[in-house]
């Protein structure tokens, strides 16, 4: 069947797509009713895209002052960033889906060889954009195009407790305003999307057009449980298959009315448990709608975090739970992930009463209680846990001896030190080439200083505060769990030796509350196919969490 696509075209169209600009598309103007906004052409968007990068790549080169990882640091942040690899082969994958509708399988499939294809296969595409990515380097080896893919970190129990103490939970002056404090006189507490969605997607971990679009018979009973039904509507619009699953109410929702509300709402004959939130036209998904309301009264009450966003929400739980140990199965079942639902593994009541008993196993520092004013429980309180995380990469010369640390915060992953130790040969790949020389003992001594820092500030946090021996007990245990850091460091090196194993779980029986993830790099590995750098992922966890000091 004749064609006038060849593959060539489908490789300029797809590198067309790789260098459009991230959020293209969206500076049309026209968002709302009666604008005329401006068209937008991806192309011209591109060329736009090259032109700035082009001169910013040129003042930043005429900077002499600069070295090579400064220069490289500054354009990784200051370019414009575009479109990642992993969503060009979505791309790709759509693409051939349309051909091959058209065409085809005999045109477009499997079993056609590589010269005959209208649509490059996997392996054609990633062989192109190695060149593509060669391309888009200067003689210096610096970007010119760099891509950001998309990170959502779960919301820490800080941020989590801040949502909990704003107005939307403790009460507004105003039920229109609900950005405003509650005064002596004027205190309302409005139970509508704003505020049951975040609270249900936290601690649930459900997608917010999951629970928007909810009907009021998907919140059932059974085996004495209350659940809720996910994607149970014949036209709910569901991510994936697997979003079809259903979901044990936690206590926390039941402790602050919500079998009540929900009660209430069927008796008032009302058909969704959010009628305030309509689907947009274009698309018909109520979470657009929602997810504005959301942000432009969390940037009011300056709740917003770059790093933290609204979706990111229904991460913390499964980010409590992996802290508790829960395999990463049972997580992603929770969220929707992976075949073999939820609603397959918990379907019988025996199973639906374990997975309320892990929702319930994790502990948002929430304190419940009622007032006088209200006919409903509230939130009179919360408690944050102390307990401070770092993750800390090692790398390890030829000899096995530790030649470099990083130490980042796990909340927010801000490099807070790092170091090469001079006179060891230290991985010459990227993080470790841009570290500076330190002697070993100034090393430890920076590590324990900046340890001290991390645990005082996180006690600051403490509503309820600590005791001065509490702290100094604190500071005490985080010494000592550098020197089981350092310990253990050792340990991985023996059991790598020993077993070449990839991953080694190592526990502590110490008494510290300092939480440390370590990943050990190596500067040469025998066992790497191109004798590259490889890495030895190991979980050093000391002693128990202090959830209440």
């Amino acid at each position: 069947m004749p064609t006038s696509i060849v593959l060539e075209q489908s490789f300029d169209f797809l590198h067309m797509v790789w260098m459009l600009p991230k959020g293209w598309g969206k500076s049309h103007g026209r968002n709302r009713h009666g604008q005329d906004g401006r068209k937008l052409c991806p192309r011209q968007e591109i060329s736009d895209a090259d032109a700035k990068d082009a001169a910013l790549l040129e003042g930043i080169m005429r900077l002499d002052t600069l070295s090579v990882p400064d220069k490289r640091r500054r354009l990784v942040q200051e370019l414009a960033p575009r479109l990642t690899d992993g969503y060009l082969f979505v791309q790709r994958d759509m693409l051939n889906r349309i051909f091959r509708a058209a065409l085809g399988r005999r045109r477009v499939g499997r079993d056609v060889d590589e010269d005959d294809r209208v649509v490059s296969s996997h392996a054609q595409l990633k062989g192109r954009m190695q060149n593509w990515h060669k391309a888009q380097k200067t003689s210096c080896g610096l970007p010119k195009r760099v891509s950001r893919a998309k990170r959502l970190m779960s919301w820490s129990l800080e941020h989590v407790s801040r949502l909990l103490r704003s107005p939307i939970y403790l009460g507004s002056s105003s039920q229109k305003l609900r950005s405003r404090k509650a005064t002596a006189r004027k205190r309302y507490i409005i139970r509508d999307a704003i505020y049951w969605v975040p609270l249900i997607m936290i601690t649930m971990g459900v997608r917010p057009e999951e629970i928007l679009q909810a009907a009021v018979p998907d919140v059932v009973r059974r085996g004495g449980i209350l659940c809720l039904f996910v994607g149970d509507e014949e036209d709910a619009v569901l991510k994936n298959e697997q979003s079809r699953r259903v979901l044990p109410i936690p206590q926390i929702l039941l402790d602050l009315g919500f079998r009540e509300w929900v009660v209430a709402k069927s008796r008032s004959g009302e058909t969704w448990l959010f009628p305030d939130i309509q689907p947009d036209r274009p698309h018909g998904r109520r979470s657009q709608i929602f997810g504005d309301r959301l942000r432009n009264l969390f940037k009011t009450l300056k709740l917003q975090d770059p790093r933290e966003d609204i979706y990111a929400m229904r991460r913390t739980l499964s980010s409590k739970l992996m802290g508790l140990g829960i395999d990463t199965g049972t997580r992603q079942r929770i969220l929707g992930h992976l075949e073999g639902t939820t609603v397959d593994k918990h379907y019988s009541d025996h199973g639906l009463l374990e997975l309320k008993d892990l929702l319930d196993s994790v502990d948002y520092g929430i304190d419940v209680g009622h007032d006088r004013g209200f006919a409903f429980p509230i939130i009179v309180g919360t408690r944050t846990a102390l307990q401070a995380a770092l993750d800390v990469d090692v790398a390890l010369s030829d000899q096995r001896e530790v030649s470099a640390v990083q130490l980042r915060d796990a909340e927010t992953d801000e490099i807070v030190f790092e170091a090469t130790i001079s006179g060891r040969k230290a991985p010459s790949t990227f993080p470790w080439n841009e570290c500076g020389a330190l002697e070993e003992k100034d090393v430890a001594a920076r590590i324990i200083s900046l340890v001290d820092d991390i645990l005082v500030l996180r006690d600051l946090h403490l509503e309820a505060g600590a005791t001065p021996e509490d702290i100094r007990q604190l500071l005490a245990h985080a010494r000592t769990a550098i020197e089981g850091l350092l310990h253990c460091v050792r340990q991985i090196a023996q059991a790598w030796r020993a077993h070449r194993s990839q991953t080694t779980e190592i526990g502590a029986n110490s008494v510290p509350s300092l939480q440390v993830r370590a990943k050990v790099s190596y500067a040469y590995s025998p066992f790497a196919a191109n004798h590259s750098t490889t890495a030895c992922a190991a979980w050093l966890r000391f002693g128990p969490r202090i959830a209440n000091m």
